[in-house]
């Protein structure tokens, strides 16, 4: 079976089909790589993905994202803990790899379908829900940040809407894990910054949701669900969010669950600035300082 993985994905282990123009530079395009030099000579000739047959690979150095068949597979043959922590490093990956540049509509559309397959094991496996909460990341990269949140956002949803047909929590899924992809939009700098962003950087750091809407709408995988979610992921009960300021009664429903888990995985998360905070003095903070953020039945389910 082949795939494509990006150059810097590659490892030892690994069987690689270059491209045409790999007769340039290596003596056959097709080949194992069993020593460091040639992977470093792969990665500083390419730039981009390359293709490699997973079946005459390691299977040891299986990577992630698996293909979909090897991820089956690993899923089937795997107790509860493994599983999550098997659909936590795939999401993470995807959307690792989404996040490294500004996508193409190609790579958007790839994205949402390969998330959609995290999200339908996350929906159909309850006995996965507490170990994702035990092998939540901690970092504040961004996609780190996006793949905590579409778990629990997940998780509250299939709490709430499971069986109701008027719901559809695939659709959900892909929106609460893509609800922060404006961001490939704003300068990485004021992404990564450490430390509290000025007036002028904020005001910048706003415009992501509707970044994110029209990155969606130009790529034609704009549904009602990705579109509320990601266009009010920001907004507070209070009328203190953005970019609309809307009442409680004005945001939607969808938008709440993903609101309220972003607030929960940036409480949790460790910046520069601070460390992790456990989940319980999360939930604490969330009750006792922030509880007009929310609604108070959706504080309670989460």
């Amino acid at each position: 079976m082949k795939t494509k993985i990006f150059v810097k994905n590659l490892k030892k282990g690994m069987f690689v089909l270059l491209p045409k123009e790999a007769d340039k530079f290596f003596s056959k395009r097709e080949f194992l790589i069993d020593n460091e030099e040639q992977l470093i000579k792969i990665q500083s000739t390419f730039e981009d993905r390359i293709e490699i047959d997973v079946s005459k690979s390691f299977k040891e150095n299986l990577f992630y994202p698996l293909s979909n068949e090897d991820l089956e597979e690993k899923m089937q043959n795997s107790k509860s803990e493994e599983r999550a922590k098997i659909i936590y490093s795939q999401t993470i990956e995807i959307m690792k790899s989404f996040f490294e540049k500004i996508p193409s509509n190609e790579s958007l559309i790839k994205t949402k379908k390969d998330i959609e397959t995290s999200v339908s094991y996350i929906i159909e496996n309850d006995d996965m829900d507490d170990f994702f909460i035990k092998i939540k990341e901690h970092d504040s990269y961004t996609y780190t940040h996006s793949v905590n949140v579409g778990i629990f956002a997940v998780m509250l949803a299939k709490r709430l809407y499971r069986g109701k047909k008027e719901h559809n929590l695939l659709e959900l899924g892909s929106g609460f894990f893509l609800h922060d992809l404006g961001k490939v939009m704003v300068d990485s700098s004021i992404i990564n910054k450490k430390g509290k962003l000025t007036k002028e950087e904020f005001g910048k750091m706003k415009t992501h949701p509707y970044q994110g809407y029209k990155l969606l709408e130009k790529s034609n995988q704009l549904t009602k669900e990705a579109g509320i979610i990601v266009m009010q992921h920001h907004e507070r009960c209070d009328g203190k969010g953005y970019p609309r300021q809307l009442k409680c009664e004005k945001i939607h429903e969808y938008a709440k669950i993903c609101t309220i888990s972003d607030v929960f995985d940036a409480l949790t998360a460790k910046r520069s600035y601070k460390e992790a905070m456990s989940p319980f003095k999360a939930l604490d903070i969330m009750r006792n300082e922030m509880l007009d953020f929310f609604e108070k039945e959706m504080f309670e389910i989460l």
